[in-house]
C-alpha cells in the first residue's frame, strides 16, 4: 500500500543537495527522474528511499508499498535537475558491491569517459546487448550524476556498474578474461575471439587507454574506417558509438 504525504522542507533540501557529487557520497544516495526511469528502478533490486511527484502520479504505486511524498509543479522544479522536469523522481540507495558475478562472458572497462551523456548511454548499450558488469576508472563521470541517470533510460537499474582501479581491477582478472582494449593501431574488426570470456577497455575519445592499462591488454583492436583518403578521416569516434559498434561485434 502506498504511503502518501506532502513533501516536508528538509527532504526538498536534502534532494537539491543531491545534485552535487560530495552529498551523494556523503549519504550514499542519488536521485532518479522521470517516469521509465522511476518504475524500472522500483522494479529492480535498488532500494528506493522514497518517491516525489506531483499529484497526478500517485497512482503509478498503487501496487508498491513505498513512501511517496507529493509536491506542487513551483517545488518540484526546483528539485529536479531537467530542463523540462517530468513531475517524478526517486532518492534511491546507491549500490554497494565491487564484485563481477561469475560465469560473466563480456565485461566492460571504462577508461577516463568525463562525459555524462557518452557515460549514460554507454550503460544503456551495455544492458542493450546484455553485458551486464561495468568497470570504472576513478577518473570517469560518476554514474550517480543526475544527466548520466538520466541517459540511462533506467538501464542502472540493470546493469552493475563498478568504480575501482582499473589497472588493479583488470590485473586481477586476467587469468578469467582474454583482455581487449580500443586502439587506433589494434587489429581491425572483426578479430579473432578467443575460448575465454572478454573484458574490453574503453578510452576516451581524447586520450585513448592509458599507458598503465595498454601494459596488460592482450589484444589491441580497433575499428576501421571505410573512408578512401586518409587525409579525410576523423581523429576518433564518439566513445558511446565506439561501445556500440564493439558490443556488436562481440556478440555478432
Amino acid at each position: 500500500m502506498t504511503i502518501m504525504k506532502p513533501l516536508s522542507k528538509n527532504a526538498a533540501k536534502h534532494i537539491r543537495s543531491l545534485k552535487l557529487n560530495k552529498y551523494r557520497n556523503t549519504h550514499n544516495e542519488f536521485v532518479a527522474e522521470g517516469k521509465k526511469v522511476v518504475l524500472d528502478i522500483i522494479q529492480s533490486d535498488l532500494h528506493v528511499k522514497y518517491v516525489v511527484c506531483l499529484k497526478q502520479w500517485v497512482s503509478l504505486f498503487d501496487e508498491n508499498v513505498i513512501d511517496v511524498m507529493v509536491t506542487d509543479e513551483k517545488i518540484f522544479d526546483t528539485l529536479s535537475s531537467q530542463t523540462n522536469a517530468a513531475g517524478i523522481l526517486a532518492v534511491v540507495e546507491k549500490k554497494q558491491t565491487k564484485e563481477i558475478a561469475d560465469n560473466t562472458d563480456i565485461v566492460l572497462a571504462l577508461d577516463a569517459i568525463r562525459d555524462p551523456g557518452n557515460m549514460g548511454t554507454i550503460i544503456r548499450t551495455a544492458d542493450w546487448f546484455g553485458i551486464k558488469n561495468i568497470i570504472c576508472s576513478h577518473d570517469c563521470v560518476d554514474v550517480y550524476n543526475p544527466k548520466v541517470i538520466q541517459s540511462t533510460m533506467g538501464s542502472l537499474a540493470r546493469v552493475n556498474v563498478i568504480s575501482d582501479n582499473l589497472v588493479d581491477a583488470i590485473s586481477s582478472l586476467k587469468d578469467k578474461y582474454t583482455i581487449y582494449g580500443t586502439f587506433l593501431d589494434g587489429y581491425a574488426l572483426p578479430v579473432e575471439k578467443s575460448n575465454m570470456p572478454s573484458l574490453i577497455i574503453i578510452g576516451s575519445e581524447s586520450h585513448g587507454i592509458c599507458s598503465e592499462l595498454e601494459q596488460i591488454v592482450d589484444k589491441k583492436i580497433k575499428i576501421p574506417s571505410f573512408v578512401k583518403n586518409e587525409n579525410d578521416v576523423v581523429e576518433s569516434l564518439n566513445a558511446s558509438i565506439a561501445t556500440a559498434i564493439v558490443c556488436y561485434e562481440f556478440r555478432r
